[in-house]
């Protein structure tokens, strides 16, 4: 393959070509969650040549970085970054979960940061009453947005199994926003999006259900992986009575949503959203497609798992199946692909230097940074209580901390007055700082209210681009501390609690993150870009190659379309 010359690609709208192929009538946006650049830099060369990547990788280019500009690498956070283009000071997502307060409970509880109590969870049975996701907190116009605006007669279609996951890809007004609930068992969406689960939804969805108690058995080729990928490798999770060691029964929804049947069920239900979606003869189709099969796997599993290299190669087929019937149905001229992650992983804390082939004696310097040494699983529960007793201690007072919501420590409101606040933050971050695994602490209301531009990747500059202004109250105020952990620590996840892998920390290896766009006549085929490039590409070549601009707040990048 040859190399991309940065020179060609430099430019920030839409491309200036005079004379345009004919541009798609389908774009599709597909984010492989927790899908790290090292990830699929290291696991390529061990992909079918007859899998998707293999295509993307003949048909298309292939950024090999594409860096973001903050240090809170979750999915929340880097999906709104993703699909508007701005980091998430600018675009309002700070986080995944936060304590907020509950008429239920005496304290504020830990609850999803897009759950907003004005709407409604819908499922395939109905309305509930319970509350569901919307984007009330997001200040930046995302690419759905922008698409609408310009064309009205378009169609956005967003799945996920997370809401996360859908709704920063599908925008205020989608046809289709559909993502999984794990508790249920059930397809749902909100009614902020949509009023009903389409009769065409629950005929996929039910037909997937054949998938449980099927075993998830290894399909890649004997001896071809490399001799440190080993199965039950240590510090793996497993679900309930399992052991983390081949085949695995997909028995719960919690295995399912682990296992390479969910990506199917997703791309299925993407191809069947397509049948049924509205025709119109000069509008683009907007197909947004969030896989979390890979950030589950290698949440229970870890990320250097035998699972982890299962799951990616079951994906790669499972994407070419879906690639072939997208060339059946608008020919291979008729679509277009952009394929990234929302951000990366942090190897097992277990992996010993024999199975980090990036460390030892005669290794080659990292180009990703990635840790040598061994790291630890932070408790946020066990966190939470320590702060609370170090407070009781120190200031002879309850209830001064909330909680911990990774990667904040947010406080109570008794703690936030003026004369006690200085105290508490000194007490906490003196009991944060002699914690395993923690080696920074920042007072977010001492960040600046204007941060370093984006091309700044100091800890302070991400961290400051990761957290709402210090002025900004309510629903989309930051916690009180941010807490930056070691290269090799992070915190665990609670899906196999004290196993399994995980992300979330400033360092290359999480905000690194591939980008794979195929869109022939309009991308060049069979390229490599080495240089790495800045976040809001991935927004800008899907804007262009959906005729349109770039969303509003969107940091300059580069546009991989003519």
């Amino acid at each position: 393959m040859k190399r991309l010359l940065p020179a060609l690609l430099l430019c920030c709208g839409v491309g200036q070509a005079d004379k345009q192929p004919r541009r798609p009538k389908l774009v599709v946006t597909i984010v492989v969650d927790q899908l790290g650049a090292w990830v699929l830099s290291e696991r390529l060369p061990y992909l079918s040549k007859q899998g998707g990547f293999a295509r993307l990788l003949r048909e298309g280019t292939y950024v090999r970085e594409i860096d973001y500009a903050h240090a809170a690498t979750e999915t929340a956070p880097g999906h709104a970054s993703l699909y508007t283009g701005a980091a998430p000071r600018d675009n309002g997502i700070v986080c995944n979960e936060r304590f907020v307060p509950s008429a239920e409970a005496a304290v504020p509880l830990r609850a999803p940061a897009l759950l907003d109590d004005s709407t409604h969870e819908i499922t395939t049975k109905g309305t509930t009453t319970r509350p569901s996701a919307s984007l009330v907190d997001l200040r930046a116009e995302p690419l759905a947005d922008r698409l609408r605006t310009e064309k009205p007669m378009s169609q956005v279609i967003a799945l996920s199994l997370k809401d996360r996951g859908v709704v920063f890809a599908g925008g205020h007004q989608p046809r289709v926003a559909i993502w999984y609930d794990v508790r249920s068992d059930d397809l749902v969406t909100s009614s902020a999006f949509m009023q009903a689960i389409p009769a065409w939804a629950k005929t996929t969805f039910e037909a997937s259900r054949s998938l449980r108690g099927q075993m998830w058995k290894p399909v890649i080729p004997a001896g071809t992986l490399p001799p440190w990928v080993i199965d039950e490798r240590p510090g793996e999770g497993a679900f309930e009575d399992e052991k983390p060691v081949f085949p695995h029964r997909v028995a719960s929804a919690g295995a399912f949503r682990a296992s390479p049947f969910a990506d199917r069920l997703l791309l299925d239900l993407a191809l069947a959203a397509l049948d049924e979606r509205r025709r119109s003869k000069d509008e683009p189709t907007l197909l947004a497609v969030s896989l979390s099969s890979n950030d589950y796997v290698s949440h229970v599993y870890g990320s250097d798992s035998l699972e982890a290299y299962e799951e990616l190669y079951a994906l790669d087929l499972s994407l070419a199946r879906f690639m072939s019937r997208l060339d059946a149905r608008y020919g291979k001229d008729g679509w277009a692909m952009a394929l990234t992650a929302d951000h990366g992983s942090t190897p097992l804390p277990e992996t010993v230097v024999g199975g980090r082939p990036w460390c030892g004696k005669d290794a080659k310097p990292d180009r990703w940074g990635r840790p040598c040494e061994t790291g630890f699983r932070v408790d946020q529960l066990a966190l939470s209580a320590a702060l609370e007793k170090a407070t009781q201690k120190a200031l002879g007072k309850d209830h001064l901390v909330v909680g911990v919501a990774d990667p904040y420590v947010y406080f109570s409101d008794a703690a936030q007055a003026p004369q006690l606040r200085p105290r508490v933050v000194s007490t906490v971050m003196a009991a944060l700082r002699a914690t395993p695994g923690i080696v920074e602490v920042f007072d977010t209301m001492q960040l600046p209210k204007k941060c370093p531009p984006v091309t700044d990747e100091s800890v302070a500059a991400l961290v400051c681009r990761s957290t709402s202004s210090s002025d900004t109250t309510g629903r989309g105020r930051s916690g009180d501390l941010y807490i930056v952990l070691d290269p090799g620590s992070f915190f665990d996840s609670g899906l196999s609690h004290g196993k399994g892998g995980s992300h979330g920390t400033p360092y290359h290896f999480n905000r690194a993150v591939p980008l794979l766009v195929r869109a022939p006549g309009l991308v060049p085929a069979g390229v490599v870009e080495e240089t790495p490039l800045m976040f809001s590409s991935f927004v800008r070549t899907a804007a262009a190659l959906l005729g349109i601009n770039p969303p509003r707040n969107a940091v300059p990048g580069t546009n991989l379309s003519r």
